[in-house]
């Protein structure tokens, strides 16, 4: 029975074979052979393939758009970028990158000039970051993955540009003013403005300063700035007005004005500031000076100056020989500078013309070629004076000396642009015999003595001559304080001690000791007899004076005597600028030129007012 169903099974099989093969092979397949279906196999091989691929595939960046945003002060639009271009943004604006990846990605960064951000997933493969530009650069937007499937970065140059400054111009007036007196009506001032982004606002400032040099006094203020045309949110005109009056301007004053702008920027000082113009309300005229106003201390530091320049003029020549040529001519072109400089300080003194034009020299027809070479060769040979002009035949005779003293430094000053030193030192010596003579021809008391003696009429004919007083010695004389007869010692003092400072410049080595220590015993001796004088009038200037003598008598002590001249020079030179300053305040003091605040009938100069006044009431009386 077995054998018979096992026979009838494989005929069924045979027919099924016969009848359908493609279904018979399938199914004996599935069956016998533990094939899969059809249909499941096919989903299932696409499967794989796709994990297959996926795991296999390159990530990349598909897309990157990067936005600008401006600060919200500048009133600009945001701006979208997509191109590959360098991105050039206002200083402070905000640039937001979105990125799109392929493939599979763990996650992306962004950074900027060395900070790295962490950019936050979109989904589907898309990142976003931000960063604030305040400095140029270039920023790196980047992919996380598996190592050998990460893409390379975009990085893309940021140009960072500031905000500029305003821009701020004074039209009227159109330069500084100086006015005889002041103006009752107000002065007008034009103006315009103008910034990149726009403005914010625009003021009239401006600083008056009253009195000269230290005692000079400055105040400050702003000014309405009156009506504004605005043609644009970023350039403004206006006029305002300054009211010298309501300023309270006075003759000697000066008013610096100006105009400031500011743009819409809070967190920066972006103010603008226009140039700045002066109105000067001229003062009264001070009197001038002229050369017989120079007193003997000050031609004294003058002689000191003129010292130093031809010490450096004798060192220059000394080292000539081993020079080259442009060392030589730069140095020679120094001390020239300084022996300018030395001579303009005379300029409040004189009057030194410039070069005018040649008048008289006519047409070519005034006169034949010949001449004019005639004339031209002349004038090259003749003495030049330099436009200053000879003092009259009555002048002092420290006029005259300081005259030809200034001539010689001109000389002096063009023989050294030309690096002669020998004829430049022979100038600059005669400019110091000069100033040596006119400081001895200048009284150290000028003439105070009445110019004739007035004799009683009663008395003119009769009696002895020598018992005939004047009105004068009529007069009861006050005696000297002894604070005076201090002062007055102690200027003498000082005097001698400067004589024989200044004659160990050029004396030789073993000669300076002494000279030094007679120096150092005067400045003790002054100062002794100042200390004495100090508790008067003038206490404050006789104090400073004394100190000073007693800063020479203690650096004498200590000065080394020997040494070329150059550096002996060098060393003495700040006692003789004390010794020099010294007397210069003592003499004031003498002179009256420091006037006491006092009161007291004790004081060390009075004026004598009263007495004066009795005299000539005596002589108008005449008696």
């Amino acid at each position: 029975r077995g054998a018979g169903a096992l026979f009838f099974m494989l005929l069924f099989m045979l027919a099924l074979r016969l009848a359908a093969p493609l279904v018979f092979a399938r199914e004996v397949g599935r069956v016998l052979w533990l094939a899969g279906d059809d249909a499941r196999s096919g989903q299932l091989d696409s499967n794989m393939a796709a994990n297959a691929d996926g795991a296999s595939a390159v990530i990349s960046i598909i897309e990157l758009r990067v936005r600008v945003v401006p600060p919200a002060y500048s009133g600009m639009s945001v701006e979208e970028i997509s191109t590959d271009a360098p991105i050039r943004v206002l200083n402070g604006s905000q640039i937001e990158v979105v990125m799109q990846a392929s493939g599979v990605v763990e996650g992306a960064s962004l950074s900027f000039n060395g900070s790295i951000n962490q950019m936050r997933s979109l989904g589907a493969g898309g990142f976003s970051g931000a960063f604030t530009a305040n400095t140029s650069g270039a920023f790196e937007a980047r992919v996380r993955a598996d190592e050998g499937t990460t893409p390379a970065p975009i990085v893309r140059a940021v140009e960072v540009y500031t905000d500029a400054t305003p821009e701020a111009r004074v039209i009227e007036p159109a330069s500084d003013q100086l006015l005889r007196s002041v103006p009752n009506a107000p002065i007008g001032v034009r103006w315009t403005a103008r910034d990149d982004l726009g403005l914010a606002g625009v003021a009239l400032k401006y600083i008056k300063s009253r009195g000269e040099g230290d005692a000079a006094k400055f105040s400050n203020g702003e000014v309405g700035i009156g009506q504004i045309s605005r043609a644009s949110g970023h350039e403004w005109q206006g006029a305002a007005s300054l009211d010298l009056q309501r300023l309270d301007m006075q003759p000697g004053d000066t008013l610096v004005f100006w105009i400031e702008a500011r743009d819409r920027n809070a967190s920066a000082n972006n103010t603008g500031r226009s140039a700045s113009l002066a109105i000067a309300i001229a003062g009264q005229e001070l009197a001038k000076l002229n050369l017989s106003d120079l007193m003997p201390n000050e031609i004294g530091r003058f002689l000191l100056s003129q010292r130093a320049i031809i010490m450096h003029t004798e060192k220059l020549h000394s080292e000539r020989a081993r020079l080259a040529k442009a060392e030589l001519s730069k140095r020679a072109n120094d001390i020239a500078a300084e022996q300018r400089e030395f001579k303009n300080s005379f300029n409040e003194y004189i009057h030194v013309e410039g070069e005018g034009s040649d008048e008289g020299t006519g047409g070519a027809g005034a006169s034949s070629i010949e001449e004019q070479v005639q004339a031209a060769e002349d004038e090259r040979t003749a003495p030049h004076f330099h436009g200053i002009p000879e003092p009259p035949a009555a002048a002092p005779t420290s006029v005259k000396e300081m005259t030809y003293a200034i001539r010689a430094m001109w000389d002096a000053e063009d023989a050294l642009a030309n690096a002669d030193t020998t004829e430049a030192l022979k100038f600059e010596r005669e400019a110091l015999v000069r100033l040596k003579r006119a400081q001895s021809a200048t009284r150290y008391v000028p003439p105070i003595v009445a110019q004739s003696k007035p004799v009683d009429l009663k008395r003119r004919y009769a009696g002895e001559l020598d018992e005939i007083k004047t009105r004068l010695e009529k007069l009861a004389r006050r005696p000297q304080s002894p604070a005076s007869i201090s002062v007055r010692a102690a200027l003498a003092d000082v005097y001698a001690a400067l004589d024989d400072l200044q004659g160990t410049l050029n004396v030789p080595v073993t000669v300076r000791a002494s000279a030094i220590g007679r120096a150092r015993e005067r400045s003790r001796l002054a100062a002794d007899r100042l200390v004495k004088a100090s508790n008067g009038d003038h206490a404050a200037t006789i104090a400073e004076a004394a100190g000073q003598l007693r800063v020479v008598e203690m650096e004498l002590s200590r000065t080394k005597v020997g040494g070329s001249s150059d550096e002996y020079s060098t060393r003495i030179s700040k006692h003789l600028a004390l010794l020099t300053q010294a007397a210069s305040n003592l003499f004031a003091i003498v002179e009256s030129s420091t006037r006491a605040t006092s009161n007291d009938a004790n004081s060390l100069l009075p004026t004598d007012d009263a007495r004066a006044a009795e005299y000539f009431r005596r002589l108008a009386g005449g008696r």
